[in-house]
C-alpha cells in the first residue's frame, strides 16, 4: 500500500491518542484512522509547529505556512502528503521539487483579501495534484472568481463519527434553552443575542474568550462554558429548546457544519444561519429552520416559530437525525478520500 504523510494545524499526538481510546470522535483525525484500518501506511508529523517554523507559523501565518526541515527530509520517504488546512506554498513547492503527490484538504476559507495570500493559494491549487472542499458550492465559487481548472478540486461531504455520537440514545426534552456552540471567526453572536434580549429565553453558550469576550451580554440570561465534555453536551442536546448556529454574512466556507450536524444527529432541533453551503444538504422546515444572515429580526422569529410548535420541533429533528446517519458517516467520506488518493497515484486509472 501507497504511504500518507498527513499534517495537521495542531499537535495530533494526544487527539489521536483520545480519537482511539474513544473520548474524542473519529471525524477529528479526518480519515487518518480510518485509512490505516484499510491498509493504508499513514503518519503524521508535527515539527512544522514547533522550533523556528513553528514561530513563523505563529507570528507570519497570515503571510506563510513553512514546513520544518525535518518534514522536508521526511517528505522524501512518502508517497502523498496531506495538508490538513491552510494552504502551504512550502509543502507544495517541496512535493514537487521530491516528485511526490500532494493533496490540500479542507484548506479554502473566505476567499483571501491580501495579495500575497490570494497568490500564493492559487498557486498552491495549481501545483497541487487534488484540493478536496467540503462545499461544492465553494469550489465553484473558487474556480470562477480565480479562473482555476475544474479537475484540480474534489468534493467531499463532512462526515461525522456516527457511533460516537449515537452511542446514547437521546432523550428529548423540550426545554426552554437554546445552545450555541462555536469557536471559529465566522459565528455572529451579537445577532443572537440581540434577537433574544429581554425575551427571557436563556442561552448557553460553548467558545473560547476571543469570541465572548466583547459581546454585549446585559438583558440576556446567559451561561458561557470554554468547553464542555461530550457527556455534558449530549446532555445539553437532550434538554434544550434548539441549537442556534448564527453565521456572518457572506460565509462561503462550511462554517458551522459540524455544529448543525452534531445537533441534527442527537435529535436536536436546529436554526441556522441561511448559507449556499448548508442548503447544499438540508432544507428549511423540513431539517431546520434557517434565518437570514445578520438578521434580528428573521433569527428572532424563527425561535420563536420553534418555540410555537406543538411538538417542539421534533418530526423535523427526527427527519435531520435520520438524513444525517444515513449520509455523513466516516464511510461515505472515506470511500471519497481513497478514491482521490488512487486516482492522484494513477492518474491513468481515474
Amino acid at each position: 500500500m501507497p504511504n500518507v504523510l498527513m499534517l495537521f494545524p495542531h499537535p495530533t499526538e494526544k487527539l489521536l491518542a483520545d480519537v482511539l481510546a474513544g473520548i474524542e470522535p473519529r471525524e477529528r483525525m479526518y480519515g487518518l484512522v480510518e485509512l490505516r484500518e484499510r491498509g493504508w501506511e499513514v503518519a503524521t508529523d508535527d515539527s512544522r509547529l514547533e522550533g523556528f517554523a513553528g514561530w513563523v507559523r505563529r507570528h507570519f501565518n497570515w503571510m506563510m505556512n513553512p514546513l520544518s526541515i525535518r518534514t522536508i527530509r521526511k517528505l522524501r520517504n512518502f508517497d502523498i502528503l496531506i495538508v490538513k488546512d491552510d494552504f502551504s506554498l512550502s509543502a507544495a513547492l517541496a512535493a514537487w521539487v521530491f516528485g511526490k503527490r500532494i493533496v490540500f484538504l479542507d484548506s479554502m476559507f473566505l476567499p483571501p483579501r491580501r495579495f500575497w495570500r490570494r497568490w500564493s493559494a492559487c498557486w498552491c491549487i495549481k501545483l497541487a495534484d487534488r484540493t478536496i472542499a467540503f462545499s461544492d458550492t465553494q469550489v465553484t465559487e473558487w474556480v470562477n472568481r480565480y479562473d482555476l481548472p475544474r479537475n484540480k478540486f474534489s468534493s467531499s461531504i463532512f462526515s461525522l463519527d456516527i457511533p460516537f455520537y449515537t452511542r446514547r440514545e437521546p432523550l428529548r426534552h423540550k426545554g426552554s434553552i437554546l445552545l450555541a456552540i462555536g469557536r471559529d471567526l465566522g459565528r455572529d453572536y451579537s445577532t443572537l443575542l440581540s434577537a433574544i434580549r429581554h425575551s427571557g429565553t436563556p442561552l448557553e453558550l460553548v467558545t473560547l474568550p476571543y469570541l465572548s469576550s466583547r459581546l454585549d451580554t446585559q438583558g440576556v440570561k446567559i451561561g458561557i462554558h470554554q468547553s464542555l465534555t461530550y457527556e455534558a453536551l449530549f446532555d445539553r442536546y437532550d434538554q434544550c429548546l434548539a441549537a442556534v448556529v448564527p453565521l456572518r454574512a457572506g460565509t462561503s466556507y462550511p462554517s458551522g457544519i459540524r455544529a448543525v450536524l452534531e445537533a441534527m444527529v442527537r435529535g436536536t432541533p436546529v436554526i441556522a444561519t441561511r448559507t449556499p453551503i448548508l442548503e447544499e444538504h438540508f432544507q428549511h422546515g423540513v431539517h431546520l429552520l434557517f434565518a437570514e444572515a445578520e438578521d434580528v429580526g428573521s433569527l428572532r422569529e424563527q425561535i420563536n416559530s420553534l418555540q410555537s410548535l406543538a411538538d417542539g420541533g421534533l418530526a423535523m429533528a427526527q427527519r435531520a437525525r435520520q438524513t444525517v446517519i444515513s449520509n455523513f458517516g466516516m464511510d461515505q467520506y472515506l470511500s471519497k478520500l481513497e478514491s482521490v488518493l488512487s486516482s492522484v497515484l494513477d492518474p491513468a486509472a481515474s
